[in-house]
């Protein structure tokens, strides 16, 4: 059933060059390769699709995932929250997305009832070990070793996961 899942996990908009700019052309074709990905998972047989709900590669893959359902009406997507006031930690821009995002998924799944150090990291393990994909916006060379992302990759390799990575700019 793993095989039939995948996850996402990515950075956050403050670690890309274009910041928050969402209309720069590197965001644009970043979020382009993510909806092609998505596509490519779909045709491969993948129905459920787990995001951690965080600001920019979460939201973005979510929002991708939900417009591919258009064309694969039996996919899901399943949001995977650290805590339940997760929402109160987001930019105001992000707030009406995340929750149109909450609004049209298959299943929501807490991991904590409040915010702690260690909820983000139980979400990132959890989305791993309910998935046997990984799409990863991520660039080894950066080695942010401390990074969630990072983390998260880590352990997707340790669990043997098949990780399909987009390198932020190495798009063009």
């Amino acid at each position: 059933m793993l095989e039939k899942n995948c996850g996402f996990t990515g950075y956050r908009p403050s670690r890309f060059d274009f910041k928050y700019n969402e209309h720069h052309p590197d965001c644009m074709l970043l979020k382009q390769q993510l909806a092609g990905k998505i596509i490519q998972k779909c045709c491969l047989g993948v129905y459920n699709f787990f995001t951690g709900m965080a600001m920019g590669n979460d939201i973005w893959a979510a929002e991708a995932v939900l417009e591919a359902k258009r064309d694969f009406y039996n996919i899901n997507l399943i949001a995977v929250v650290p805590f339940k006031n997760h929402i109160d930690s987001l930019m105001n821009s992000y707030v009406s997305r995340y929750e149109n995002i909450l609004n049209k998924c298959a299943d929501v799944i807490y991991i904590a009832d409040d915010y702690s150090n260690n909820a983000y990291l139980l979400r990132n393990k959890y989305i791993v070990d309910h998935c046997g994909s990984i799409i990863a916006v991520y660039d080894e060379k950066r080695n942010l070793a401390r990074s969630g992302t990072s983390q998260t990759v880590n352990y997707s390799k340790r669990m043997g996961r098949d990780i399909t990575y987009i390198v932020p700019g190495s798009l063009h």
